[in-house]
């Protein structure tokens, strides 16, 4: 929420939404909507729900937008760049350096075109290292063995960017660890029937205590989702609703 009580555009409301849609193929479109509506109705007031799904339906409709651009061939990568840049404005407006915050920001670690062994022969034959083509590594690359990852990104992106995506993995693999582990142990704290409520919530006190502010402001949703996916796969009700 921003200060106004609306529902707030950006970076995390984006990763939020990427959440459920690891889900495509796997699910319908519909059925992802559906576990977006019920998570905002979860997270935020009533009147922010709406404004919640009317962003989610845009940033949907501007994946198949951009899936429709980065499939088109021609033009430079310069180009490519420009087109993403005004997609990503024609949905979002002044919203989108907010929302595609990270993307940006990768963009800005991609070293600059260059000739030599390192650079990617582009479409129309320009030889540079441009936006789509690191967009498209890196999807690629998601499911790729570490060492086999940094191969790849230093042949095609350059030794540098290599080492700082290496290290934006490290942190983003390390966060993942320490949020598995948080969840796994509020499980058993939850499922324990012998302890009072007030021991424990002092004990799921205690497990988010090691999280910095900002990382405890975001719990609350992980583990909401957390609970949701554990009740469907078991057959039960989320443990906010026991």
């Amino acid at each position: 929420m921003d200060p106004r009580g609306r529902f707030r555009v950006d970076g995390e409301a984006k990763r939020f939404f990427d959440y459920f849609l690891l889900a495509e193929g796997e699910l319908t479109d519909s059925a992802i909507r559906q576990r977006v509506l019920e998570a905002l109705e979860h997270r935020v007031p009533a009147e922010a729900v709406s404004q919640g799904m009317d962003v989610y339906d845009r940033y949907v409709g501007f994946r198949r937008r951009a899936a429709v651009a980065r499939a088109t061939p021609g033009g430079t990568p310069e180009e490519g760049i420009a087109a993403l840049r005004a997609l990503e404005d024609e949905a979002f407006g002044e919203d989108a350096p907010a929302f595609f915050a990270r993307e940006r920001e990768l963009a800005a670690r991609v070293p600059p075109p260059s000739p030599g062994p390192a650079a990617v022969v582009a479409p129309g034959g320009a030889d540079a290292v441009g936006m789509r083509a690191a967009l498209e590594l890196e999807a690629q690359l998601a499911a790729v063995a570490e060492a086999d990852r940094y191969r790849a990104r230093a042949e095609h992106l350059g030794p540098s960017a290599a080492q700082r995506l290496a290290r934006l993995d490290a942190e983003n693999a390390a966060w993942r660890a320490r949020l598995d582990a948080y969840l796994a142990a509020r499980d058993e704290l939850l499922q324990d029937r012998q302890l009072s409520d007030g021991v424990r919530t002092r004990r799921l006190e205690e497990l988010r205590a090691p999280f910095t502010a900002a990382e405890r402001g975001r719990l609350p949703t992980f583990e909401r989702v957390h609970d949701r996916q554990r009740a469907g796969a078991q057959g039960e009700e989320p443990a906010e609703q026991r």
